[in-house]
C-alpha cells in the first residue's frame, strides 16, 4: 500500500469520533489486508506517485515545532540516541503528545522517533502514570499543551488530572 493511501486513512480516522478510533482501525486494517490479497484485479491498490502532507503530518509539524521551541530542545535530539533523562521525558511526552492528538499507530509514532512500536506504548504509559501522580510534571505538560491548539489532547490530559 503506498504512504499516500495510508495517509489518507490516518486522516479518516480523525474525522471519527475518539472512543470509537481503536474499533475503527482495526476494521479498516482488516479491510485493507483483505483488499491486498484479494486475487480480483480490480480491488488491487494503485500505486499513487508523488507526497502529500497529511493532515497528521500538519499536525505532527506544529506539535513538534511547539515542543521543542518551549523545551529548547532540537528536534534531531528528541529522534536520536541520546538517552539522559532530560531528552527522555520529552521525547516521551512528545509521543504522547502524538499519540492522543492525532490518529497515529504506535508503529508510525515509533517510525516518526526512529524507535519501535513498543518503546511508544510504554511512553504513553510513563507519561499517563506520571501526569496522574506528579504535580510537577503534570504541570510541564499543561504549560506544553497551553500552547497546541488541539481538543483531543485537552479531553485527554483533563481524563487523567
Amino acid at each position: 500500500m503506498s504512504n499516500v493511501v495510508e495517509k489518507k486513512i490516518a486522516d479518516l480516522i480523525l474525522l471519527i469520533p475518539s472512543e470509537q478510533q481503536q474499533y475503527a482501525r482495526r476494521r479498516i486494517d482488516n479491510l485493507v489486508r483483505a483488499v491486498i490479497e484479494t486475487p480480483i484485479p480490480e480491488l488491487k491498490w494503485q500505486t499513487i506517485n508523488g507526497e502529500v502532507e497529511s493532515l497528521n503530518e500538519q499536525q505532527v509539524n506544529s506539535m513538534m515545532k511547539v515542543v521543542c521551541k518551549l523545551t529548547q530542545v532540537d528536534w534531531s535530539e528528541l529522534k536520536g540516541k541520546c538517552r539522559k533523562r532530560e531528552i527522555n521525558d520529552i521525547r516521551q511526552t512528545s509521543m504522547w503528545i502524538l499519540r492522543k492528538g492525532t490518529s497515529l499507530s504506535f508503529a508510525n509514532i515509533g517510525a516518526i522517533f526512529n524507535r519501535h512500536h513498543a518503546t511508544v506504548l510504554h511512553a504513553v504509559e510513563s507519561v499517563n502514570n506520571m501526569i496522574e501522580t506528579d504535580s510537577m510534571y503534570r504541570g510541564q505538560v499543561e504549560q506544553i499543551l497551553n500552547h497546541i491548539d488541539n481538543e483531543r489532547l485537552t479531553k485527554a490530559f483533563e481524563k487523567l488530572t
